[in-house]
């Protein structure tokens, strides 16, 4: 068994020092956002011809981004969980992962780049109680697996639910432009159900039963409360992505008889 690195008990990540940290891509990525918003906010490049409100042509430039981002860590999520292919139980646990870590620090900085949106930064509009809750949460954890090099192997399928996340997008772009009969709409929503169902439903599934079956590498008290407190709340999250799976299937079912009764 190879030789485990344990550390020590916390409670709080020590965030600012990590940000500020040498080879930390996080505040680029961060930056590399803003100018990709900027560029939209200011001239309007990727506003459709159909009338919006200021509140939606925000939310529409930020969904932009989102989409960007999602392809991002999606490509990334696929690369990390091949790294992780060959991990022992302790390495999925513990242990310096590279390729989890710089794509750690890319989702990091997109987190900091929403929140200071939702929290008012330059778009006041966009001001989202639920998403600040959210986000500052995922900062907290995302800072942990960096700060202490745990849960590499976790990291890698809960990034995965990205995968779903351009297709919510579309949704919302069909809805605001008043395309929720088309066909367009209908095929979108199957592809929104498929990709939630593959990453949130059963690849997060099998993620979340596979670090549970390794709970005597992170249980207390032998073990850091924050890391099983990781697993507890990525269980919480499971409950939460089979609740929506139930609305997204009511979503794509109303869509469907949309469509017959055109036909």
């Amino acid at each position: 068994m190879s030789e485990v690195t344990v550390a020590p008990p916390v409670v709080l990540p020590p965030f600012l020092g990590h940000l500020l940290q040498g080879n930390n891509v996080t505040l680029l990525y961060t930056s590399c956002l803003f100018a990709i918003f900027g560029a939209l906010h200011f001239t309007g490049k990727a506003l459709p011809n159909f009338p919006l409100t200021d509140r939606e042509k925000g939310e529409w430039n930020v969904r932009c981004v989102s989409t960007v981002n999602a392809i991002v860590c999606t490509l990334g999520s696929f690369v990390c969980l091949w790294d992780a292919r060959n991990y022992t139980p302790e390495q999925c646990i513990y242990g310096f992962a590279p390729v989890t870590t710089f794509f750690c620090r890319l989702f990091l900085g997109y987190l900091l780049f929403d929140l200071l949106l939702e929290i008012g930064f330059g778009a006041p509009v966009l001001r989202n109680p639920t998403a600040v809750i959210h986000h500052t949460l995922w900062v907290f954890l995302n800072s942990y697996v960096l700060a202490y090099d745990v849960m590499p192997s976790t990291f890698s399928w809960l990034t995965l639910g990205e995968i779903s996340t351009p297709c919510l997008n579309a949704r919302w772009f069909l809805a605001v432009t008043k395309q929720e009969k088309s066909k367009l709409y209908l095929t979108n929503g199957v592809a929104l159900m498929v990709l939630f169902f593959f990453a949130r439903v059963v690849v997060y599934g099998i993620g979340l039963w596979h670090t549970w079956s390794l709970r005597e590498l992170y249980m207390p008290p032998k073990h850091p409360y924050m890391h099983m407190g990781i697993v507890l709340l990525a269980s919480i999250g499971y409950a939460l992505n089979l609740y929506w799976m139930t609305l997204i299937i009511k979503g794509a079912a109303r869509a469907f008889r949309r469509q017959k009764k055109q036909h």
